[in-house]
C-alpha cells in the first residue's frame, strides 16, 4: 500500500477536485506545477491528469514554464494549480493565470494562500519551528516572503476575463492547518519518525479533511468557469470567500508550540540524569581511592614499625659485637683465627 498523501497536499487537491466535481468535469485535466503527481491519485475515473512543471514530474506530463505553456488554446477540459501562485514573482502572476485560461475550455481552479495577516502569522509560527528543529528556514515559506503572498482580488479580476464567473472557497482552516503543519515538520527532524508523519497524514485524511474548509483559512480556492457553465447554486462572480468563520484557538496553538519543546525538557532531564550518574561514579571511585589510601597508609605504618624493630635489633647485634671484640674470649678467637694452619 502506498504511503498516504501528506496532509497539506491532500488538503489542497481535495478542495480542487471537489470544485471540479461541482462542475462535472470529465476528460483531460492539466495540473500546472503539480510535480508530486498527487492529482492523478485523487482524480475521478473520468479524469485524465497531465502535469506541467519546471522540474521533473512524477506523473504523465512534461517540463514546462507556467508562463509559456506549450499547449494549444482550449486543449484541456480543466486546468488546475495547487499552491503555485505564491511561488511566482508578483509581476509574473497575471501572465501565468492568463496562460491557464488560454489552454482551458472549461474550469480553471487555482488554490493558493493569499495575503492575510492571520496567514502571515501562521507562516511565521511554522517557520520558527522549522528553524529551531532543522536549523534552516522552511524553503517554501522563504519563497513566500521573497515574492509576497498573492492578492486575492487581483487574482479574481484576472480569472474573470472573457465573461467568466469566479467563486472563492476557503481551504485549510487555520485552526487545523497550523497545528498539523507544526506536527508534520516537528516529525520531519528524523527519518525514524517518518511512520508517525504517515499516521498523521492518514488521520487527517480519514477524520478531518471533509470538515476542514472554513474561515479563517490558510488558502482559498478560486474557480473560474465560462459564464454559461456555472453550476446551479454555486457562488459566481463574488470574488469573496464563503464559509462560516471559526475562531482560532491561538492560546491552544501556543501551548502546542510549547509542547513541541518537550524534547528540550527531555534532553535537559537526560543531561541531568547523566550528570547524576557520573557524579555517583566519581564518588564511588573517590571512596575506592580513599580505601586504597587508607590501606597504603596502614601498610606504610607496618613497614615503619618493622623498620624500627630491625634497626633496634641491628643496634643490639652491633653492641654485642663490640663487647665480644674487646672481651678475653674475643681476643682468643682472633688469635686462633690468625694462627690457624
Amino acid at each position: 500500500m502506498p504511503p498516504p498523501i501528506p496532509f497539506d497536499i491532500l488538503q489542497r487537491y481535495r478542495g480542487i477536485f471537489a470544485s471540479l466535481a461541482t462542475h462535472r468535469v470529465r476528460g483531460w485535466v492539466l495540473d500546472v506545477g503539480g510535480r508530486s503527481g498527487a492529482a492523478a491519485t485523487l482524480a475521478d475515473n473520468g479524469q485524465r491528469v497531465v502535469v506541467a512543471d519546471r522540474a521533473a514530474v512524477d506523473a504523465p506530463g512534461l517540463r514546462a514554464d507556467a508562463a509559456r505553456l506549450p499547449h494549444p488554446a482550449a486543449s484541456f477540459d480543466a486546468v488546475i494549480s495547487a499552491d503555485l501562485l505564491e511561488h511566482i514573482p508578483e509581476q509574473g502572476r497575471e501572465t501565468v493565470l492568463r496562460e491557464m485560461l488560454r489552454v482551458a475550455r472549461g474550469p480553471v481552479v487555482v488554490a493558493a494562500p493569499f495575503a492575510d495577516q492571520r496567514v502571515a502569522a501562521a507562516e511565521r509560527a511554522l517557520d520558527a519551528l522549522v528553524r529551531e528543529r532543522l536549523g534552516r528556514s522552511h524553503p517554501a515559506l522563504q519563497e513566500h516572503r521573497a515574492h509576497g503572498l498573492p492578492d486575492l482580488r487581483a487574482a479574481v479580476a484576472v480569472l474573470e476575463a472573457g465573461s467568466r464567473s469566479v467563486s472563492v472557497a476557503p481551504n485549510g482552516a487555520l485552526r487545523t492547518w497550523l497545528p498539523f503543519m507544526l506536527a508534520d515538520w516537528y516529525l520531519a527532524d528524523h527519518a525514524a519518525l517518518a511512520p508517525l508523519r504517515e499516521q498523521l497524514a492518514g488521520y487527517y485524511g480519514e477524520t478531518l479533511v471533509e470538515d476542514d474548509p472554513s474561515e479563517p483559512a490558510y488558502r482559498h480556492i478560486l474557480t473560474s468557469v465560462p459564464a454559461a457553465t456555472s453550476a446551479p447554486g454555486s457562488p459566481a462572480g463574488s470574488g469573496e470567500a464563503g464559509g462560516a468563520e471559526q475562531e482560532i484557538d491561538w492560546d491552544g496553538l501556543r501551548a502546542l508550540c510549547e509542547l513541541f519543546r518537550c524534547d528540550e525538557v527531555r534532553a535537559a532531564d537526560d543531561a541531568r540524569a547523566r550528570a547524576e550518574r557520573h557524579s555517583a561514579q566519581l564518588e564511588r571511585e573517590l571512596a575506592d581511592l580513599r580505601d586504597a589510601l587508607d590501606h597504603r597508609e596502614s601498610h606504610i605504618a607496618d613497614l615503619d614499625r618493622s623498620l624500627r624493630h630491625h634497626a633496634e635489633e641491628l643496634e643490639r647485634l652491633r653492641a654485642f659485637r663490640r663487647r665480644f671484640t674487646h672481651s678475653v674470649a674475643g681476643r682468643a678467637w682472633r688469635m686462633l683465627r690468625e694462627h690457624a694452619p
